[in-house]
């Protein structure tokens, strides 16, 4: 996988688990956790009585949850496993999912190495999207999670996700940030020529 860089995504699918809005007491704003909002604090002091309600047989054993709007909702273990390689742009705050513990996602920091001359580019009101993303990897960590200040979107280096990979987190899908998401070329990311599987979602990075 070389210096490929992969966007982090939860899984999507229709039989995947999703939050219950509904039954939810999750108030974003005290998280201060708007993708387009930098820096993202303070954290409200009543922000450990958040929870999160999932009607679905797997929902403690999923380990990604996609918020609209936000970064998401770790589980505990996919927490652990990744929080030694995120400090400068992630922290992770609790919030009690049926009972179990998860942690929400805030963005506290961005690293500036998205290559936007070879990256590609699309206007999109005061600020243009890029997509396909390429990195100056001489920015990065081998082994990090990470934001970029252009792409509202979680990024992972080629040794994080071998690391992460065998350790078959469910609901963690992980793209090929080089490949072009309209096009959908390029989206497979493949080691020993075996498409990598990451819990019960295919990962294509």
């Amino acid at each position: 996988m070389g210096n490929q860089v992969g966007l982090f995504w939860p899984d999507y699918s229709e039989n995947a688990p999703c939050l219950d809005w509904g039954n939810s007491q999750l108030n974003w704003e005290k998280m201060r956790i708007d993708i387009w909002l930098f820096p993202s604090g303070p954290v409200d002091p009543t922000i450990e009585q958040q929870v999160a309600k999932v009607e679905h047989p797997l929902a403690t054993e999923w380990d990604f949850y996609g918020c609209p709007g936000a970064w998401g909702i770790f589980s505990r273990r996919l927490r652990d496993a990744v929080a030694p390689f995120c400090k400068q742009c992630f922290e992770f705050w609790p919030i009690k999912l049926n009972g179990a513990h998860y942690f929400g996602i805030r963005r506290v920091g961005m690293i500036d190495c998205l290559d936007r001359e070879r990256s590609g580019k699309y206007p999109r009101g005061k600020s243009p999207y890029y997509d396909p993303c390429v990195f100056h990897s001489e920015k990065l960590s081998n082994m990090s999670l990470f934001s970029i200040p252009e792409v509202p979107s979680i990024f992972i280096t080629a040794g994080l996700a071998r690391l992460l990979l065998p350790q078959q987190f469910r609901g963690v899908c992980i793209y090929n940030a080089a490949g072009n998401q309209r096009s959908g070329e390029n989206m497979e990311w493949t080691q020993n020529g075996r498409t990598a599987a990451c819990g019960d979602c295919v990962s294509k990075a």
